[in-house]
């Protein structure tokens, strides 16, 4: 996770114009409340970074 994190930045989603789509924070679940599924965008920070974390993830 930590190195998904260091490669993207994770912000809001946007409307066609651009604008920034705000979180309703929304939760589901009884003895376990988890957030429910929410639209994000992820931008690359570093292509390299990218790249090389691209080709650990599909190391076989």
């Amino acid at each position: 996770m930590a190195a998904i994190l260091s490669v993207v930045h994770i912000d809001h989603s946007r409307d066609p114009h651009g604008h920034r789509i705000e979180i309703k924070p929304e939760y589901a679940g009884l003895s376990v409340i988890h957030p429910k599924p929410f639209q994000c965008s992820f931008e690359s920070v570093n292509t390299v970074r990218e790249g090389q974390l691209r080709a650990v993830m599909n190391f076989k």
